[in-house]
């Protein structure tokens, strides 16, 4: 029985120790880290696979008793109108975005049942912020720490910091993590960045110190305050602070980096078939998107690719939100946190990244507030 209780442990571990390390191998691939060390994604493709089937042939999975939950059919739906998407829109076989659904899923359900050290989960985030903060020490400009824009500073961040808190804000969370994650966010001015990073921070204040947390979250601010000033001396040129001091609303917000261009266009293109089934953007937003790039917006690519479907995975994620913003102020701001920092940049649905959104549907706000032996041990 010791023998067996062992295994099971070591099992545990070892899928924590996988997506651990899907999750850097993504990281240094998508990012092109360390001089585009990993070319291609086989190595994330295949620990993501490996992942799935550990999940798949657990012996802890009844197949008997295997129910089509709300989130199954969301993801069944998702598949379906991506599979119409690839044969009649596009004409190429979105793959990828299958396997983002797949992979998506089931780490965000080994996430959701993290029973490993919490602090497994910070290793892609400190692996991240040592490289960040390598490259802003070679050259303190937030535009060269990576191969794209600035902003990717606060999305990435954002991304791998947010499965730590939703394992340990159910018991006792380290605030450390969100105040890098806010200074680092504000220091390269990514406007979206700045909001989902201050939400988180407050989350984890709000969670941490309950009884204080309006103290707390007044000298986070100071501190950060300070923080930006030195970096605004020191560091940032005060043509740098361009692109915040002119905000003056939504209207603007979306207008940076051609997202209201991008956006009008994809409604000059709209048509039924378009609204229910989605755009091939390459060819129908060509003229745009070459002076763009991209669309700008995880949301609207994830639009672009399942068309009326993307309402109905909307409609469960606003419900869910719904649901903490009534049971849970701290999971309902870290919901919220990736909602906004995915409106203004690329990289999530689909993406390698994709466990962030799916991790808060699995989330179940009662155990969210249950009180174990963590909280009496911070070790563990």
């Amino acid at each position: 029985m010791i023998k067996s209780f062992n295994m099971f442990k070591l099992k545990r571990l070892m899928v924590s120790l996988l997506v651990v390390l899907y999750i850097v191998v993504s990281l240094i691939h998508t990012q092109h880290l360390y001089d585009d060390l990993l070319k291609t994604p086989v190595i994330a493709i295949f620990i993501g696979f490996f992942i799935v089937i550990i999940y798949v042939f657990s012996k802890r999975v009844d197949f008997e008793k295997l129910q089509f939950n709300k989130v199954s059919v969301v993801a069944v739906v998702l598949v379906l109108f991506l599979l119409i998407n690839s044969l009649f829109i596009r004409n190429e076989f979105l793959i990828g975005a299958i396997f983002n659904i797949l992979t998506g899923i089931v780490i965000a359900k080994n996430i959701n049942n993290f029973k490993s050290k919490p602090w497994l989960m910070l290793v892609p985030f400190y692996f991240l912020t040592f490289y960040i903060l390598e490259r802003l020490y070679i050259n303190p400009n937030p535009e060269l720490v990576f191969v794209n824009s600035r902003n990717y500073i606060s999305f990435y961040l954002i991304i791998t910091v947010l499965p730590y808190y939703l394992i340990t804000l159910k018991y006792k969370a380290n605030l450390l993590p969100a105040l890098i994650t806010l200074m680092l966010s504000f220091y390269s001015l990514g406007r979206s960045g700045m909001v989902a990073s201050l939400l988180i921070f407050i989350a984890v204040v709000l969670t941490k110190f309950k009884k204080n947390a309006s103290f707390k979250i007044v000298l986070g601010l100071f501190i950060l305050l300070i923080f930006m000033c030195f970096s605004v001396f020191h560091y940032i040129t005060f043509e740098d602070l361009s692109s915040i001091k002119k905000f003056d609303g939504i209207n603007n917000f979306v207008e940076d980096s051609g997202r209201g261009s991008i956006i009008s266009e994809y409604l000059n293109n709209m048509s039924f078939v378009v609204f229910l089934f989605g755009m091939d953007t390459e060819k129908d937003l060509a003229n745009i998107l070459s002076i763009y790039g991209h669309v700008h917006s995880s949301l609207l690519n994830f639009i672009s690719a399942v068309g009326v479907a993307s309402l109905f995975f909307f409609y469960f994620y606003f419900l869910k939100l719904k649901h903490f913003l009534k049971n849970n102020i701290s999971l309902f701001l870290l919901m919220l946190s990736i909602l906004v920092r995915s409106s203004t940049d690329v990289g999530l649905l689909f993406g390698y990244f994709d466990y962030v959104f799916w991790m808060f549907l699995f989330c179940n706000v009662s155990s969210a507030q249950k009180v174990t032996n963590y909280a009496t041990n911070p070790s563990n």
